[in-house]
């Protein structure tokens, strides 16, 4: 997709660059995402990751539980390193997929258990942040579970640090060039209150000093 080319570049540049040696330990170093990661597993699970990154999430799936994990990504370099984490684990039951919205229309009605968003949602756009969650609707059985994680909200001085350019009311460009989609908790509520019920509701540390993140449960109605 032509907007997200910026973000693209961003991510293949960073991953193709990620020289750090495989962790002897899977873990996502934050302990309460660990455990809602989890929580979330089940014997012969079917999971699905829109813009897994480094393929952490699905690889803490993959070691506890026994299923099916796909992963949908924009960067070709991403999916190198998670096929490639994968491999040394000596976890099959894996599929990465280079693409979008594109493909995840491939996937089946009804078919996930899990269905991950971790910082993605508030890095599209408005429009598209909407067919997200149309398509994690779309795709998890009646009872499934979305795993969303966000960025902290930032104040107008986050804004001007990380150099963001306003683009709309809530959206901005980061001089990354990925999007920052700027929203308070309770308005990300209200978009995720028209498909799911909100489980539970997270402030998560980041480790290395990082800012904090939100992280939200949410389940399908059955």
């Amino acid at each position: 997709m032509k907007k997200y080319e910026n973000t693209k570049a961003y991510w293949d540049n960073v991953f193709e660059h990620f020289n750090r040696p495989f962790p002897e330990l899977i873990t996502t170093q934050v302990e309460k995402l660990d455990q809602a990661i989890l929580s979330l597993g089940k014997p012969n699970m079917k999971a699905l990751d829109f813009g897994f990154g480094s393929g952490m999430v699905l690889l803490m799936f993959a070691m506890h539980f026994e299923g099916q994990f796909t992963g949908i990504e924009l960067s070709s370099k991403a999916c190198d390193l998670a096929s490639r984490l994968f491999t040394h684990y000596g976890i099959e039951d894996a599929t990465f997929i280079e693409g979008s919205f594109d493909a995840i229309k491939n996937i089946e009605a009804a078919s996930l258990d899990v269905f991950v968003a971790s910082n993605i949602l508030d890095n599209l756009t408005e429009d598209d942040g909407l067919v997200l969650l149309e398509e994690a609707y779309r795709t998890l059985k009646p009872g499934g579970s979305v795993l969303v994680k966000l960025n902290d909200f930032y104040s107008e001085a986050q804004l001007e640090l990380h150099k963001a350019k306003k683009l709309s009311e809530n959206l901005y460009e980061e001089d990354s060039g990925i999007y920052l989609l700027n929203l308070e908790t309770y308005a990300w509520k209200q978009r995720f209150s028209k498909w799911f019920f909100i489980v539970d509701n997270y402030t998560l540390e980041m480790p290395h000093g990082k800012m904090k993140n939100r992280m939200f449960i949410l389940k399908k109605p059955i």
